[in-house]
């Protein structure tokens, strides 16, 4: 079949061509370069260029498992014919349920049009990663008038859709939701059609001028023998990798769902309802209320009795290490587990944690001397033997290393190799290092499983990434996620990360094969978010201690700002809901009796300090208070004074929170190989 006849102008074909090229080979110097690809012309004509310019393509597609795809059929001839190398990614169509929860959730998805790109595309970032590349070129945002939203409004005004084309950075919300995703793994996609030197040539085609005679030919006359070769010159393929064309289907089981579609959602067609379904759960995510969905995890108070009865079914081991005053170990127990060593060199915090557990063994000292000084590994399994715990013969090393470094009060990464460091009544060196010591432990002790918990803001330090590697390495299947206390029955909209890392034998009996399946161990959290009001529902108040801190607070330079708060606010208010062009970070807050509380913190619950006040009243919270907003068993004992027993449920980790993972891990990986 002869070639057709170029009608691109001749000048802006060659300046098109010209800036495509520089672009792919300015950014991808290598002689190696992956592509995702597609059926359709926008990621054909970038694989291209790289071809063109002498480099060996390496091209990913996926299409759903067991189901059929024109689309990576297509990407697959293409590859053939051009004599690129190819890999199909097959996506799982199991579980819609859980994915439609956790791409919500833990990935922030907020359409429908988000949820479905971003489920095929964790799929190829594994495989991406697994072939060893961290940069990937995509056809992504092409700014081209060529899909019926786009074409209406370039039709309607020309000028305007241009001009918002240029300095757009992507195409959709769900392809920004790709690239977060591709960054949190460290790998750079690049989109080269959307740079503003090609969008700059292209100002002022009309919808027409785009596709006649045939789809899209401007970017197919750019390469027209080779686009007429693979039978693409004259298609109009509209389906490809960042439309999430056909995984739709994968989630239309749970429009039937009474879990997911609690609401009864019947009327329109399956995308109307799916897309429903999605603005329910983001509404309600988002803390609307009047929601009474059948997902529902209610806050129940309970005593240090309930706490040692669901211990003593031993169903687990733990080792934790930075222990604190015992928030993790309280939810290890409460699934059944038996904590067989603490760490902790706090002295308050090991007064709180032995104050509640007297029989278990509380090392008070800080492992890494004897690390550095003493032997190394064989210190540390001496150590570990000295408590009777043999290397690989434990089931769960838990630890929250100091997150100071991280927090968005901390000064960053400057402060990780900083010595005398103040944390709680101690200083420490290097403390944003103290990651690397928790992981070199695992790497010594060989537990079944590593649960680390810290700030979400560490996921984007280096360091988090490099300890992460360092326990891949040993072999570990290792993942993370953003969990929010509110979602496991806590008062308290508290988001922590939890990394779970499972030994590869371990692995490998209960059917995990990648870090992405990893994912599958967390907990679904509750669609009801426990309020203020259910917390202090019962609760009695040590009229002393309210006293106390009615007047510290009248007597602190926080009293005649936070007097201007209304009382009793149907949100949780700040000063810039009272005063919008308020810039200061005070962190003043007025917590809501129909909301969760906002995250304590160990400073700003301390007498004299602007942090989270009560809903009714011009104070801090009692301590009993924090107990409930914590998730603590009620009659949970906490040493030193007010300021010191509130720095303690300032950092601890939500007892139910770290149960509900734990008993999730029990469920799915330590009961199954016992």
């Amino acid at each position: 079949m002869p070639d057709l006849p170029v009608i691109v102008d001749k000048d802006r074909k060659d300046r098109l061509r010209a800036v495509l090229m520089d672009y792919v080979g300015k950014e991808f110097p290598d002689d190696k370069v992956c592509v995702l690809l597609s059926g359709g012309a926008d990621s054909t004509v970038v694989a291209l260029a790289a071809h063109h310019l002498g480099k060996k393509v390496t091209a990913i597609s996926y299409r759903l498992d067991g189901m059929p795809s024109w689309d990576c059929d297509a990407a697959r001839n293409t590859a053939n014919l051009m004599g690129w190398e190819f890999h199909e990614v097959r996506v799982p169509t199991s579980d819609p349920k859980r994915w439609f929860i956790d791409l919500i959730q833990t990935y922030g998805c907020r359409k429908k049009t988000e949820v479905e790109n971003l489920y095929p595309f964790l799929f190829i970032l594994d495989q991406v990663q697994a072939l060893g590349f961290s940069k990937v070129l995509t056809g992504f945002s092409n700014p081209l008038p060529d899909g019926r939203t786009s074409s209406i409004q370039c039709q309607k005004d020309p000028q305007k859709y241009w001009s918002e084309r240029l300095d757009e950075e992507f195409d959709s919300t769900a392809t920004a939701k790709c690239f977060d995703a591709a960054n949190v793994r460290e790998i750079s996609l690049y989109q080269p059609l959307n740079q503003r030197s090609v969008k700059e040539i292209l100002v002022g085609l009309t919808t027409k001028q785009v596709n006649d005679p045939y789809h899209k030919h401007h970017w197919k006359d750019l390469f027209q023998s080779d686009f007429n070769r693979l039978g693409l010159l004259k298609t109009g393929i509209t389906l490809g990798l960042q439309t999430g064309g056909g995984v739709e289907d994968f989630f239309l089981p749970i429009l039937d769902d009474p879990e997911i579609n609690y609401r009864g959602y019947i009327d329109g067609n399956d995308t109307a309802r799916l897309s429903q379904l999605v603005k329910l759960w983001v509404k309600n995510g988002a803390g609307d209320g009047g929601v009474k969905p059948s997902i529902r995890t209610e806050f129940q108070p309970y005593g240090l009795e309930d706490v040692y009865r669901k211990s003593a079914k031993e169903r687990f081991t733990v080792v934790t290490t930075f222990a604190g005053g015992g928030g993790s170990s309280t939810g290890y127990r409460l699934a059944g587990g038996k904590i067989l060593l603490a760490n902790e060199i706090v002295d308050e915090a090991v007064a709180t944690y032995r104050a509640n557990y007297p029989e278990t063994p509380v090392a008070a000292m800080d492992i890494r001397k004897g690390i550095t000084r003493r032997g190394g590994r064989d210190y540390v399994l001496k150590f570990f033997r000295d408590y009777g715990i043999e290397e690989g013969d434990y089931d769960i090393l838990d630890g929250s290393p100091p997150c100071s470094t991280f927090s968005t009060a901390g000064k960053g990464e400057k402060k990780n190799e900083e010595r005398g460091v103040q944390y709680s009544d101690i200083t420490q060196d290097r403390i944003g290092m103290l990651i690397h010591d928790f992981v070199y432990i695992a790497n010594c002790t060989k537990p079944r499983v590593v649960v680390m918990e810290n700030v979400p803001g560490i996921q984007r330090s280096p360091v988090f990434k490099h300890a992460l590697d360092r326990l891949r390495r040993w072999g570990y299947l290792v993942n993370f996620k953003v969990l929010c206390s509110s979602h496991f029955g806590v008062p308290q909209r508290r988001k922590r990360l939890f990394v779970v890392g499972i030994r590869p034998d371990i692995a490998k009996k209960v059917g995990l094969k990648s870090d992405l399946d990893v994912l599958s161990l967390y907990p679904t959290g509750s669609l009801y978010e426990p309020t203020v009001r259910d917390a202090f529902d019962g609760l009695a108040i040590d009229p002393r201690e309210r006293n106390m801190l009615l007047t510290d607070c009248r007597k602190s330079s926080t009293y005649e700002l936070i007097r201007t708060y209304p009382k009793d606010p149907a949100f949780v208010t700040r000063m810039v809901h009272l005063k919008s062009d308020w810039a200061s970070d005070f962190n003043l807050v007025r917590a809501s009796w129909d909301k969760p509380s906002p995250t304590i913190t160990q400073m700003g619950q301390q007498m004299g300090r602007g942090g989270v006040h009560h809903p009714s009243e011009d104070r801090v919270f009692t301590i009993a208070e924090l107990i409930r907003l914590m998730g603590l068993p009620d009659d949970y004992r906490l040493t030193g004074a007010f300021n010191k027993k509130a720095e303690r449920l300032g950092r601890m980790v939500p007892p139910l929170m770290t149960a509900a993972l734990a008993k999730s891990l029990y469920d799915k990986v330590i009961h199954p190989i016992k």
